[in-house]
């Protein structure tokens, strides 16, 4: 029989597998998550997952030719339903105030389980990781469709919707530093309530001065470089492969050099960690004093959202989502970030509570918020596109409105 010109023709007919065969399959699943829980998505190897299983590393080989693709396996087979579907029905909770769904949905995310929180990671690296980004090219578009977060969704309503996506994404990630239930079991109903609110948002948005990059400013040239370096190159990459390497040759510098300032590579991802981090607060401090000085807060608020999903951010926004990446495997990264998360906290109780512009219960709130906030839209910046483009005025006039001292 011939066929488009091939001399024979095969019929695609899978042949059917053993039940021992699809059992191990589960089993290397199974023992897979297990290994992304210790781990990491980016430390997962085959003779690991295979050691877990008593399989070898043939069988192992059989099925999967590389970690890369175990990953993939485990975004498809395990991973994928859970995560969107959790993420989806928060949405919906706070789109329409179901306040029981909201409490379950925060439960979930603020101590995921290994499912969800691997979940979280996938589609947190999922923009630098090849095979995984293959797979997601499929499964996202669609998804953030059937939710009403793409281009096809009135211009409000999206951003409505990709707001409530952030508050999901950016809790679930802060939580793998410091979970705080509590907090996000208010913040989430707060803002609910703002993404319900209908407003008036004719006229421009105020501008106010912010650096276009955050780079370091220690007034050390090497460690200036240095850390710009990292933060450029850990952005793309990831923890796990930025190597001292990769960050010298980005400053043009050698390995040596590197030596000459750090004894290891972790310490000198925390030494950028914390340099940019406190520059990047320093930055939007400087927004907000002036929104509060000119008692036009809920806009200088927009404008730091805006700065959120700004493009010539991207890399510097990139960076900060892969410090807590890497801090939910690495007990070193997550001490660092937490000591962050408190120095940002006491940051904002000197700016608010002083100053009498948010009740002083309220303060806790706006910094989880506004630390967590923009670690979910750099997520969502990895599946749809003119996030730039949108008037987040929508949410923070509300938003701040609620939660101002009553003058």
């Amino acid at each position: 029989m011939m066929l488009s010109g091939y001399p024979f023709y095969v019929p695609l007919n899978p042949r059917r597998r053993s039940q021992s065969s699809v059992d191990n399959d589960n089993r290397i699943l199974d023992a897979a998550l297990v290994e992304v829980s210790d781990v990491g998505i980016d430390r997962i190897v085959l003779r690991s997952v295979a050691r877990r299983v008593d399989l070898t590393s043939g069988a192992m080989y059989g099925r999967y030719e590389n970690a890369a693709e175990i990953a993939v396996g485990l975004w498809t087979n395990r991973l994928a339903e859970p995560t969107l579907s959790l993420l989806s029905s928060g949405i919906e909770a706070m789109m329409s105030g179901d306040a029981d769904t909201m409490s379950t949905v925060v439960k979930k995310l603020v101590k995921p389980t290994p499912s969800i929180a691997a979940g979280l990671e996938c589609l947190a690296v999922a923009h630098r990781h090849d095979v995984l980004n293959e797979e997601m090219s499929d499964w996202m578009p669609k998804w953030f469709a059937a939710n009403g977060l793409d281009e096809s969704t009135a211009p409000h309503e999206r951003v409505r919707r990709l707001t409530s996506l952030s508050v999901l994404l950016g809790m679930g990630l802060f939580s793998f530093v410091n979970q705080r239930p509590d907090e996000w079991s208010l913040i989430v109903p707060i803002y609910s309530h703002a993404l319900r609110t209908p407003v008036d948002i004719r006229g421009a948005v105020p501008t106010f001065e912010a650096t276009p990059f955050v780079a370091a400013t220690t007034g050390d040239p090497l460690r200036d470089a240095l850390i710009n370096a990292t933060a450029e190159v850990m952005g793309r990459a990831g923890f796990e492969q930025t190597t001292v390497s990769r960050i010298a040759r980005r400053a043009h510098l050698t390995s040596g050099a590197v030596y000459t300032q750090y004894d290891v590579k972790e310490e000198l991802l925390i030494d950028a960690m914390k340099t940019l981090l406190f520059n990047a607060a320093a930055d939007t401090g400087a927004i907000t004093t002036s929104g509060i000085e000119a008692n036009d807060l809920p806009d200088a608020t927009a404008q730091i959202y805006q700065l959120a999903v700004a493009p010539d951010r991207s890399n510097w926004r990139r960076f900060r989502l892969e410090t807590y990446v890497a801090a939910r495997t690495r007990p070193s990264v997550k001490r660092a970030l937490r000591s962050i998360q408190q120095a940002s906290d006491a940051r904002y109780a000197e700016m608010f509570s002083s100053g009498g512009t948010f009740p002083a219960a309220v303060v806790p709130l706006v910094s989880a918020a506004g630390q967590a906030n923009p670690i979910g839209f750099t997520v969502i910046e990895s599946f749809t596109t003119k996030l730039d483009t949108l008037d987040f005025r929508v949410i923070t006039r509300p938003l701040i409105t609620m939660i101002s001292v009553k003058r």
